[in-house]
C-alpha cells in the first residue's frame, strides 16, 4: 500500500510540474497557478506517513518522497514569511 500511495503522490508531482512549466512557458493563468498549487499539496497528504520508519531498503524510495515534498515546503515558507510580514504591517 506505501508502494501505491507513493506512485499516486509521484503522479500528482509529476502533474504539478506539468502545470508550473505551462504556467511559465504559456500565458499567466490563475486556474492553472491554483492546479499547480492543489497537486503539490495534495501530493503531499498522499505521501505515507511512515515513510521516515523505513527498513535500510527503502533509499531510493525515500529520495523520491524528498523531492516530492520540496514544492510542499516551499509553499508552507512562502505562506508563514508573508503570514509574519503581514502581521508585521498591522501590529
Amino acid at each position: 500500500m506505501d508502494t501505491f500511495r507513493t506512485l499516486l503522490a509521484s503522479s500528482f508531482f509529476l502533474v504539478g510540474c506539468y502545470f508550473a512549466i505551462s504556467l511559465i512557458v504559456s500565458a499567466f493563468a490563475l486556474a492553472t497557478l491554483f492546479s499547480a498549487l492543489f497537486a503539490f499539496i495534495a501530493a503531499h497528504f498522499v505521501i505515507p506517513s511512515d515513510y521516515r520508519r523505513r527498513e535500510n531498503g527503502w533509499a531510493a524510495l525515500d529520495w523520491v518522497v524528498s523531492f516530492i515534498e520540496l514544492p510542499y515546503w516551499c509553499i508552507v515558507f512562502i505562506g508563514r514569511f508573508l503570514a509574519r510580514i503581514i502581521t508585521a504591517i498591522f501590529d
